[in-house]
């Protein structure tokens, strides 16, 4: 086949599973993006109070090209950098901590570590670091911690490529409905969980006017509720 004919035909299938996916989950677009905003919300109010934003800015911008994939029928890559955009997401709020591990990733010298972001004992989900930030959120870390470690092993599957992800995903460029019910039930997972590890680390040092997204997607949380003003 010739070549030029060969990518035309594949962008074809693109754009036929792009408009596929606009029509059956334009809510969860419009979601997902919204919960990309509340990140990036939350990061611009890290950089107002001269707090350290990391890798915050390049995690929404994986999270971005996740979206992107997905409405172009591409599951693996967009699970792929999904995942991606969770580690380095929680690898930025670990690094605010640890102020040399920061610098020394900045050049080149340290990477982002799934098993010491997810320790039990120190990580940014541990009782230790939440009692340090934001003691009123410890009796919520361990749950968020398993939540954590459940949604990475599920994305894990499409980066090391495990058996069953190739028979669901296949070897072929076509719409497939239920990867994309499912990837956005991740997305929603994962933007939940980053936001109330960012809660952890910087709620008590932000405006409470500037944060109105956490109260949204938050408010179910009891002591984020009463914090922000809300019902007991």
């Amino acid at each position: 086949m010739d070549i030029n004919k060969y990518y035309e035909k594949l962008s074809r299938q693109s754009q036929e599973i792009f408009e596929l996916t606009l029509s059956d989950f334009n809510k969860e677009l419009s979601k997902s993006h919204y919960l990309c905003g509340c990140i990036y919300d939350f990061t611009e109010e890290i950089i107002r109070v001269n707090e350290e934003p990391c890798a915050l800015k390049n995690a929404i911008s994986q999270f971005e090209t996740s979206l992107y994939c997905l409405t172009m029928g591409l599951y693996r890559q967009a699970n792929s950098c999904l995942r991606l955009g969770f580690e380095l997401a929680l690898g930025s709020i670990q690094f605010s901590a640890n102020k040399l591990e920061y610098l020394e990733w900045q050049i080149g010298k340290q990477d982002v570590k799934w098993h010491k972001i997810i320790d039990d004992e120190n990580g940014v989900l541990s009782i230790r670091f939440c009692n340090v930030f934001n003691s009123d959120l410890v009796e919520n870390t361990a749950v968020f911690n398993k939540r954590a470690s459940a949604i990475y092993r599920i994305l894990s599957e499409f980066v090391h490529g495990n058996n069953e992800t190739w028979n669901k995903d296949g070897l072929q460029l076509t719409y497939h409905k239920d990867l994309a019910s499912n990837f956005f039930k991740s997305f929603n997972e994962v933007s939940e969980i980053i936001l109330f590890t960012l809660s952890i680390r910087y709620l008590k040092n932000l405006d409470l006017d500037n944060v109105d997204f956490i109260r949204t997607e938050l408010s179910h949380i009891e002591t984020i509720r009463i914090y922000l003003g809300g019902p007991k």
